[in-house]
């Protein structure tokens, strides 16, 4: 008894592999070129918000991490929003370019109290000390926001280089 198999689909099969394996690949090296932006805008992220004018606890973590479509920066923290958004600060007509898209700003963390535009200031109690502290408000770091920009261009140039060499 004779047995034949047939392997005339095997280099079809071999060559879908390694256009799979080339795909994987490809994927690999985006995520880590868009991990690694994300990784630069992390650091101005952080290095804005430790400078920026704050009166409470500058309890602020900024992250990157890879995702299944590249990656993301996240800033954690109970001073967050008051930071990257501003409180009060009536002086100033700094104002986060995307405060009416995420409805946040001056006047916007405590709507019944009138005290946020008091050319005199105003106290509030330290959420990790305790104490009572006297502050005018802060401009809006606008640090993620800067970030933002700032790493778009690296992350399409890593791209650019990781997937296409140029």
């Amino acid at each position: 008894m004779s047995f034949t198999a047939s392997i005339t689909g095997l280099p079809g099969v071999l060559r879908s592999l390694q256009r799979t394996e080339k795909v994987l690949d490809d994927s690999r090296r985006l995520a880590n070129a868009c991990y690694d932006a994300a990784s630069t805008g992390a650091e101005i992220a952080s290095t804005i918000y430790s400078m920026s004018d704050y009166d409470g606890d500058r309890n602020v973590s900024v992250t990157a991490r890879k995702t299944d479509s590249g990656a993301t920066i996240t800033a954690t923290g109970q001073s967050v929003l008051f930071m990257e958004f501003g409180a009060g600060v009536t002086y100033s007509g700094e104002r986060h370019p995307q405060n009416s898209e995420f409805g946040f700003g001056p006047g916007t963390y405590n709507p019944d109290s009138p005290n946020w535009s008091n050319p005199k200031g105003w106290w509030f109690k330290d959420p990790v000390t305790g104490q009572k502290v006297h502050t005018y408000g802060n401009p809006p770091a606008m640090a993620m926001y800067q970030a933002g920009k700032e790493v778009r261009p690296i992350a399409v140039e890593n791209v650019r280089r990781e997937i296409f060499g140029e």
